[in-house]
């Protein structure tokens, strides 16, 4: 099973927020495809440029769900269009 996940959005969004919509990113993006025994690497596209913490939070809630906040921080990579954007929404997920 590939457990990495490329993030869609709409052409024109550099910015994401809201707890629903991350639960529905999640929804239709992963979760029907994610194993929880394996590493997971979630990457969001390089034009998005901010990442609202109600958006992270709705997103990864059935994986903290499964694997806790430990097993976040273990088997989860997260990649984005640069560090600074990576280390924020990694900070958001708590």
């Amino acid at each position: 099973m590939n457990n990495q996940f490329e993030l869609h959005f709409e052409k024109a969004m550099t910015c994401i927020a809201g707890y629903d919509y991350g639960i529905e990113i999640f929804t239709t993006q992963i979760k029907d495809k994610i194993s929880y025994t394996e590493p997971i690497i979630i990457i969001f596209p390089d034009r998005i440029i901010k990442v609202a913490s109600s958006f992270v939070q709705g997103l990864f809630k059935e994986i903290i769900d499964n694997i806790g906040y430990e097993g976040v921080d273990r088997n989860v990579t997260i990649i984005s269009g640069n560090e600074k954007l990576t280390n924020q929404i990694r900070s958001r997920i708590r």
